[in-house]
């Protein structure tokens, strides 16, 4: 058998103007998978919430990225490259998105929390396209980059687990994932896991035969993370991934047979590793094999609710963020459902669009893709393409039941695979250099974006180290609802920014 290794889908020169050097590229896909690398195994900002110093780090991470874009021609250059090749109706469809989202937040009844939340999604969009167009600059370098760092990654997380499991069975703490997690809920752990199962089979079907010891490692990941799957309960990533499975063995045929196979093995040995370690060796709390898997959870009432939101205001939506609007008395700061989320604070007009956008990207994706793995000889070329398409099904059809689109590393997930998607995929037509105005137009909108980003968190940061203390003193409930900070309800507080612990009489 012919050696395999991990090489890209785009070439390594990339397609168009100014992919030369690779350094865009390079700082783009670095910066993201350091990020996706600490952020999720450590907490980085200590004296927050974890939840709420991954949040900042994503912050610092997109201003950082966002400024470099807004300053740097050549980084524009590499930016252009990939949106040029995009269908004049998706750009003009994307820009109508961003146009009704801001008159939604301009008549919300928190305008600086929903320009916050547009502000931040015009940044995530604007990262994924950067990310693309490092995937197109880098080839066969980006496709090692991120595979590697998101084995490193899943690597960290497991060393961690195993050392707390370990303290476990000696009595020293809980077992996982009542000890150790990492996480404020274990839902935010299975969101990373929806991302990466699908992707984290390439190592094993990539490496050659004659580096066994490698193979070897990668399966055991995979194995243990499917172990983690059934140890959480998590429904709705086993749900999310076994149906993308089922979408990649119809679209891709024969051709994903060992991929399928791969992640079918790896889920009966996760399985038998579930058994040994949570119901032989150690006892821990509710597993998947616990859970009731007719309950919704409470998501229809959380539903109801958004759905009471679209039939308030149709057309704009209550306002970007604003399911989390306290004096509503809501229950949660999201519905656990991204369409019901769009409809309710965006408005049914911008979430057609959206959804029309999405489903008209994943169908060109998928029918290149399928072309594709059928007519090139070299092996090495679809195993990326079919992954990629196992975590864009997954990550979709979870977000139809959880707030996937709305934690801060599942957010940076979504724009390393997306942006992922987006470089290896093979437009029509060449790239051509953006006019001086465009640049201009990008670099505004990118420094309009951080202001509202800037304007509408820089009030809540004094607060943010006791934000979950204030929210209990002004409303007596203890209920954490996370939804852009830990405590992600809004409008709650009687003054406007505070900043520690008080005890209102």
């Amino acid at each position: 058998m012919k050696p395999h290794s991990i090489v890209g889908t785009a070439g390594s020169q990339g397609i168009g103007l100014g992919l030369r050097s690779g350094t865009t590229g390079m700082v783009v896909l670095g910066l993201m998978s350091l990020y996706l690398l600490l952020v999720p195994v450590v907490n980085v900002v200590p004296g927050v919430e974890v939840y709420d110093g991954r949040r900042l780090a994503q912050l610092a991470v997109l201003g950082i990225l966002a400024v470099t874009l807004a300053l740097r021609r050549s980084a524009r250059d590499v930016w252009f490259d990939v949106f040029s090749t995009l269908p004049a109706a998706a750009r003009w469809g994307a820009g109508l998105v961003l146009a009704l989202g801001l008159a939604s937040a301009a008549q919300a009844a928190l305008p600086r929390y929903a320009l916050l939340e547009v502000g931040h999604l015009v940044l995530l969009a604007v990262l994924s396209m950067a990310v693309a167009g490092g995937v197109r600059e880098l080839g066969e370098r980006a496709d090692k980059l991120l595979v590697g760092f998101l084995c490193l990654s899943v690597g960290l997380y497991l060393i961690r687990f195993l050392v707390g499991y370990a303290a476990g069975v000696m009595g020293l703490m809980p077992l996982w994932p009542e000890g150790t997690l990492g996480f404020s809920h274990v839902r935010f752990f299975n969101q990373i896991q929806t991302w990466t199962l699908p992707l984290l089979a390439l190592p094993v079907f990539l490496l050659s035969t004659e580096r066994r010891g490698l193979r070897v490692i990668s399966a055991g990941m995979l194995w243990m993370w499917w172990m983690l799957l059934f140890a959480s309960g998590g429904r709705g990533t086993l749900l999310a991934t076994v149906s993308a499975m089922f979408f990649v063995a119809l679209v891709y045929g024969r051709r994903a047979r060992y991929w399928l196979r791969v992640q079918g093995v790896a889920a009966l040995a996760g399985l038998a590793l579930y058994a040994l370690l949570f119901k032989g060796i150690g006892h821990a709390g509710q597993s998947i094999m616990d859970r009731t898997l007719t309950s919704d959870s409470g998501r229809l009432e959380l539903w109801a609710h958004a759905w009471a939101a679209v039939v308030e205001a149709p057309l704009l939506g209550i306002g970007p963020m604003h399911l989390a609007y306290y004096p509503d008395r809501v229950e949660n700061a999201h519905p656990h459902n991204v369409l019901l989320q769009w409809m309710a604070e965006w408005g049914s007009v911008a979430t057609v669009l959206l959804v029309v956008l999405v489903f008209w990207g994943l169908w060109a994706w998928v029918r290149q893709g399928r072309r594709q793995v059928y007519s090139h000889r070299d092996l090495h070329r679809w195993p990326v393409r079919i992954a990629i398409t196992g975590s864009l099904v997954a990550a979709s059809i979870h977000a139809l039941l959880s707030g996937i689109v709305v934690m801060p590393v599942s957010q940076m997930l979504m724009v390393v695979v997306v942006g992922w998607a987006l470089g290896c995929y093979q437009p029509s037509h060449r790239s051509h250099r953006a006019a001086a105005w465009k640049h201009h137009l990008l670099a505004g909108t990118v420094w309009l974006a951080l202001l509202a980003v800037g304007l509408g968190v820089a009030p809540d940061l004094p607060g943010l180290p006791h934000r979950k203390e204030i929210y209990t003193d002004w409303t007596g409930s203890y209920d954490l609802r996370p939804r852009y900070w830990q405590q992600g309800f809004i409008g709650y507080e009687n003054d406007r920014y505070p900043t520690e612990p008080v005890h209102p009489k």
